[in-house]
């Protein structure tokens, strides 16, 4: 029997214009052919398509078995069954449930792409692309200037250690230039004499070396201080430090602009799920 109506003749969901299976129970609909009326065919056999009576627990072509699982207490009961005898859950609930669950995360997907756009448009945008350009520039001859600074503290530190080095050998040399000289002239104690002497040699070369390290170090501080400037300012808030009032300021109108744009976004994006709960509230009361 035809009924005058845009729902499923088993079940009650809600049906597409002109679709022929319910995708909510599974029954197969025929239109006919004036007022858009339907009637119930069958249920397709999942193993070779054939039509089986609403109840049917088999296949009458295939002998497949009609019977499914409840979605929720995992009875069996008939593929034509849209409610559940033993829980009384509604199939076609559980799928409308599932379709408007679809729904939602199509919607936030399309959302989040929507966002990285307004994002990449930010990004992309000329004001803010100058800004970065100069300052990746920048940075880059921050990290020149360092690493020619980290070579000369490397040298210095060669120095100093050559230098402290030749500490210890050059007093040595002069206590025992010195002793052979008093050795010759038959003057007292040659050693301690020659070795007081050296003393003097000894802190001024000593000196020296000090005055290297203390340089190498000044420079390897510069130098750590020039790379992480360089290193800030290729961070993606940098200009939010380095750019001039006027740069900042035609940043600023870019950036509100986005705030706005997703702002739209998100609005828009509440009222299609709020378009979804209704949907699926018309759908839970148009349910046999």
């Amino acid at each position: 029997m035809y009924t005058i109506s845009p729902k499923c003749p088993n079940c009650g969901a809600a049906l597409p214009s002109g679709s022929t299976d319910c995708q909510y129970c599974g029954a197969r609909i025929e239109l006919a052919p004036t007022l858009q009326q339907m009637r119930l065919l069958g249920f397709p056999c999942p193993n070779c398509g054939t039509l089986a009576d609403k109840g049917s627990r088999f296949c009458s072509n295939c002998g497949q078995t009609l019977l499914i699982k409840c979605p929720g207490c995992r009875t069996d009961i008939p593929l034509s069954a849209h409610v559940c005898p033993k829980c009384g859950l509604n199939r076609a609930a559980v799928a409308l449930i599932r379709e408007a669950e679809e729904k939602r995360k199509s919607i936030d997907s399309q959302t989040t792409t929507r966002l990285e756009q307004v994002q990449q448009q930010i990004a992309q945008h000329e004001s803010l692309r100058r800004v970065k350009d100069r300052l990746s520039l920048e940075a880059e001859r921050l990290e020149v200037d360092a690493a020619q600074l980290g070579q000369t503290a490397s040298n210095l530190s060669g120095r100093a250690a050559a230098i402290l080095g030749a500490a210890f050998v050059i007093p040595l040399a002069f206590c025992v230039l010195v002793h052979l000289a008093t050795a010759a002239l038959g003057k007292g104690n040659a050693w301690g004499i020659s070795c007081l002497g050296g003393i003097p040699a000894f802190l001024v070369v000593a000196a020296v070396s000090a005055r290297h390290y203390v340089e190498s170090q000044n420079a390897r501080r510069k130098a750590d201080t020039l790379r992480n400037k360089a290193s800030d300012m290729r961070t993606p808030d940098a200009w939010r430090k380095y750019a001039t009032p006027d740069e900042t300021k035609a940043i600023e109108t870019v950036f509100e602009w986005g705030k706005q744009e997703e702002s739209r976004i998100l609005q828009e994006s509440e009222a299609e799920r709020a378009k979804v709960d209704r949907w699926l509230e018309e759908s839970f009361n148009a349910l046999k």
